[in-house]
């Protein structure tokens, strides 16, 4: 059987968990293997990057819809 990581591994005090797509992200670094996570979070990287040359005067509220911060990427 695999380890489970530790539940409490985020040290950013402004952390909240609520009902958006980047809360759904950070808990998601608790169930998937480190490798997993990593690719994941590339693959969103690149969403987010298509989605601001696609979308440039809306991208910034849609990710603001979805909670996810500006440096999401040093959060996770």
């Amino acid at each position: 059987m695999g380890n489970s990581p530790c539940p409490f591994i985020f040290t950013e005090k402004r952390l909240s968990f609520n009902n958006s797509v980047f809360a759904l992200i950070i808990s998601l670094k608790i169930f998937l293997s480190k490798n997993n996570f990593e690719k994941m979070t590339k693959e969103i990287d690149k969403l987010m990057d298509n989605l601001k040359i696609l979308l440039p005067n809306h991208s910034e509220k849609i990710l603001k819809k979805m909670g996810i911060p500006k440096r999401w990427k040093d959060i996770v």
